[in-house]
């Protein structure tokens, strides 16, 4: 089995292509008392030579990088303007290694999280 590291590879010559695939949709709960929270979910996959170049991620495991499939369900609050915080669920199943330097082989991997995000915008 040729040994492949995602866009840096051991073979000369060859090329690999990958794609990938994110849909998501997002809800805005009319409550004006309650600042007009949203709810939201996203699906994902990518395959064996995807990825994403996401190097701002700042998810444990890079959702939008998997090569295999997950999804997320969340919810997000405004609380001032320019001020949120979401919380959500996640999982996500690989069945590639991940991540731009990741070295091909079928690993299985399931991973679920719930999580908390507090953002401020400026």
């Amino acid at each position: 089995m040729p040994i492949t590291t995602g866009i840096i590879t051991s073979e000369t010559g060859g090329s690999s292509k990958g794609t990938g695939t994110i849909l998501g949709i997002n809800y805005k709960i009319p409550a004006a008392v309650i600042l007009d929270p949203l709810i939201g979910a996203e699906y994902v996959k990518g395959s064996q030579n995807y990825t994403n170049f996401d190097f701002t991620s700042d998810q444990p495991f890079a959702f939008y990088d998997i090569r295999g499939s997950g999804y997320q369900v969340s919810y997000t609050q405004p609380l001032a303007s320019g001020l949120t915080v979401r919380i959500g669920y996640e999982a996500v199943k690989a069945d590639h290694t991940n991540g731009l330097f990741g070295v091909y082989c079928h690993n299985n991997d399931k991973v679920s999280s719930v999580y908390a995000k507090l953002r401020a915008d400026f």
